[in-house]
């Protein structure tokens, strides 16, 4: 059953495009397509492919190297002159992420 902590529901291309520097475990969880509770027991022992930040009581996992990590890699942002009034996709628009030819970019 999607969205539950056996079987998570993956993130979009869309939507990892959209994330902020870093996440929290379970968004990493959702990236990776493992569970919560696998994502935390991964943690805990340093064994995520991206460094843990712990911050007080939180976790952050840095988000580039999650995406790098399932083949994802940053496009560069236009200039600010060439860039169209559309900034929501990637490329020329804005920053984005594509996907390595090994990775299913379906979703």
């Amino acid at each position: 059953m999607p969205g539950t902590d056996q079987n998570p529901a993956r993130l979009t291309l869309a939507e990892a495009a959209q994330l902020p520097p870093t996440v929290d475990v379970p968004t990493a969880a959702r990236l990776l397509g493992i569970s919560r509770s696998a994502a935390y027991q991964l943690a805990a022992q340093d064994a995520l492919p991206a460094p843990v930040l712990r911050l007080g009581h939180a976790l952050r996992i840095p988000t580039a190297p999650l995406l790098a990590a399932i083949g994802l890699t940053p496009t560069p942002a236009a200039p600010a002159a060439d860039r169209s009034a559309d900034a929501a996709g990637g490329g020329a628009n804005g920053p984005g992420w594509r996907a390595d030819e090994h990775l299913d970019a379906t979703g």
